[in-house]
């Protein structure tokens, strides 16, 4: 099932993070597994696929991406946040990090995987990002969500809970092959464009 709840948003655009403090959710206990399992993920796909670009959308302050282009040199790889300090703190660690709204706005570029790790929870329409994605000649898609969270119990910040198998579907429904819904505290999607 999968739950709306919000009436109002109020926190998918660019204002409300403006303020907020950079985090460094890569050296973070209770985030750096959740992210190093989207590293595995990302090198399960380069070890099967001829992948020439990456982009983290929703990238914080870049910690998954410099890992990841630590173990693949030559993979092309930038980020998008919407949070100024994130994408300063990433620009001083060297990482390719714009900051956009990434929901809104039209001028992106767009790689053959995207990663985005407890992104699609915080978007008023997650589909129409995932549209906007395939639209755009997406392949693969990693994303993670929290799975322990209810209608009743939940992140104030989160617009939606995804419970089930509902999170899996959202990315079938707009056209994406799911080729792997991993679920235990956060559920991991794996989905490809279908040729």
């Amino acid at each position: 099932m999968r739950t709306k709840t919000f009436d109002k948003p109020h926190s998918h655009d660019a204002e409300w993070y403006k303020d907020r403090q950079a985090v460094d959710h890569i050296n973070q206990f209770q985030h750096r597994p959740r992210l190093l399992n989207a590293h595995f993920l990302v090198d399960e796909i380069l070890k099967s696929e001829q992948i020439e670009s990456l982009a983290d959308f929703g990238c914080g302050n870049g910690g998954l991406m410099r890992e990841i282009q630590s173990a693949n040199p030559d993979l092309k790889i930038w980020g998008y946040d919407l949070c100024p300090a994130n994408v300063e703190e990433a620009k001083g660690r060297g990482s390719d990090v714009e900051l956009i709204d990434f929901v809104l706005e039209s001028d992106l570029k767009y790689p053959q995987l995207v990663v985005c790790t407890e992104v699609l929870e915080h978007l008023v329409d997650p589909d129409a990002f995932l549209k906007k994605l395939l639209d755009n000649g997406v392949r693969y898609v990693i994303a993670s969500s929290p799975n322990y969270e209810t209608p009743i119990d939940h992140e104030e910040y989160h617009l939606w809970v995804f419970q089930g198998d509902s999170y899996a579907d959202m990315f079938s429904e707009v056209g994406y092959e799911v080729i792997k819904h991993e679920k235990s505290v956060f559920q991991f999607v794996v989905a490809k464009r279908k040729d």
